[in-house]
């Protein structure tokens, strides 16, 4: 059985791409993000940090920079992402924050909806409109191509 409205979302965190699948279906959104990379370790540090004093969190100012705008782009990409069945696509811990947040409003805000989450490697436009007909119940036909 397929579904009317389903979407499917491909994030990280530098970039997630909206595909829409239905009647109403709108196309494509593409969203880049200004999230920072992580930070890289210098190596051995000789001097012990604020741990025995009770300090947390990220070792570096920048980390707690780069979760500010992480949250930012992961709300942007909730207020686009619409109420139909939902799929989501990626590689990281991103799509799971993503996943949990909108589970989150959905309980909220009362919605029944089914959201999938699937840890997955880059994909292009078309692997994730196909990923999505496919959880949408409307695979792509199989087409023989004659040889000869």
């Amino acid at each position: 059985m397929a579904t009317s409205q389903a979407a499917a979302v491909w994030i990280d965190a530098n970039s997630a791409t909206i595909v829409r699948w239905g009647p109403d279906a709108a196309g494509t959104v593409h969203f880049e993000s200004d999230v920072p990379p992580h930070r890289r370790s210098t190596g051995q540090v000789t001097a012990r940090g604020g741990e025995g004093h009770g300090g947390t969190g990220p070792r570096s100012a920048g980390e707690r920079h780069r979760l500010e705008h992480l949250r930012a782009f992961l709300a942007q990409v909730r207020r686009a992402v619409p109420a139909d069945d939902l799929l989501l696509l990626g590689d990281g811990v991103v799509v799971e924050r993503l996943a949990a947040a909108l589970r989150d409003d959905d309980v909220t805000h009362g919605r029944r909806r089914r959201i999938e989450v699937r840890r997955h490697r880059p994909v292009t436009e078309a692997q994730l409109v196909a990923a999505l007909r496919e959880f949408a119940g409307a695979p792509a036909r199989r087409v023989r191509v004659a040889t000869g």
